[in-house]
């Protein structure tokens, strides 16, 4: 069968292995033969590819954002760099649980009936929990006043929401969706049991750290159809987003779930990116791999959509 459509998936280096992208245009060879799927790195995309790209209805697929390669045509799903407050705006838009979150200036004031006794002070554009703290909404001027510009020139506050479970373990989940669907549930939990903020705060008004980077945690793939249709509903509040790395916590007091945030630039792959090998066990990422079958299921999902929306 001559193909009728051009799929174009674009790796980056460190981010992915290219190995499961392999596996991916297999399963489509196998799978989708009016789709031709050609794998090229991010950064070094030839004029040949270019051309060749739009000769047939085409979709392009980055799963980070990548500003190296502008397609000539084509549907293009890639990672997108929002800020945690334009995330934030999606989903209230959404109509998506989400705690109560601000741009922060020293000045401003805020209502305890509404923010609570703690909040969440955060940069806006941060990764891997970096200067992600809590303090005690009382103490939020002196947070303001040794907080360092020149690191995090831009930073939000956040109603603090607690994921602690029964046995005051800071607890939540990370889920990774591509193209709208879940590739695995995280379960992430501190093997080492956190003290209440107010107990921590009290001798320290500048606040504490309290995320779940750290090595000394464990994580499990879960059953939590809750979280995973959770996720569904949050990826489709951004369809145009290739893929997400997706924080949620359950709220203690009400089991609740909330969306903190979605991480949409795509360095999310925690199948084989290399900070993943860095930190993870093997058999770690095996399982992350067998949860739901991962690439097979990317497969299928690039199949479905480039037949849909190849352009």
């Amino acid at each position: 069968m001559q193909p009728l459509r051009n799929l174009l998936i674009l790796h980056t280096e460190g981010a992915q292995d290219i190995a499961d992208w392999m596996a991916v245009r297999e399963t489509i060879r196998t799978k989708a033969p009016d789709i031709e799927a050609r794998i090229v790195d991010s950064e070094r995309v030839s004029p040949v590819t270019r051309k060749w790209q739009i000769r047939r209805p085409s979709l392009v697929f980055c799963p980070i954002h990548s500003p190296h390669y502008k397609p000539l045509g084509g549907t293009i799903y890639a990672g997108k760099r929002l800020s945690k407050i334009e995330q934030a705006e999606r989903f209230v838009d959404a109509g998506l649980a989400t705690p109560r979150t601000m741009r922060f200036t020293p000045e401003m004031p805020l209502d305890p009936e509404i923010w609570g006794q703690n909040v969440v002070i955060k940069p806006i554009r941060g990764s891997h929990g970096v200067n992600v703290r809590i303090a005690r909404l009382a103490d939020i001027a002196e947070v303001a006043r040794r907080w360092d510009p020149q690191a995090d020139p831009e930073v939000i506050i956040q109603q603090f929401i607690d994921h602690t479970d029964a046995s005051h373990h800071l607890a939540d989940y990370r889920v990774v969706t591509m193209l709208g669907l879940p590739l695995m549930v995280q379960r992430r939990r501190l093997t080492r049991p956190q003290p209440p903020p107010e107990t921590v705060l009290k001798r320290n008004p500048f606040g504490v750290a309290m995320n779940l980077v750290s090595r000394h945690r464990t994580r499990d793939y879960v059953d939590a159809p809750d979280v995973y249709e959770f996720a569904i509903k949050i990826a489709g509040a951004f369809r145009d987003v290739a893929c997400l790395g997706i924080d949620i916590v359950r709220e203690r007091s009400t089991g609740r779930l909330y969306v903190l945030e979605v991480n949409p630039g795509g360095n999310v792959w925690q199948f084989s990116s290399d900070f993943t090998k860095t930190f993870w066990p093997p058999e770690d990422r095996a399982a992350a791999y067998d949860q739901f079958n991962a690439l097979e299921l990317a497969a299928e999902l690039l199949i479905e959509r480039t037949r849909q929306e190849a352009s």
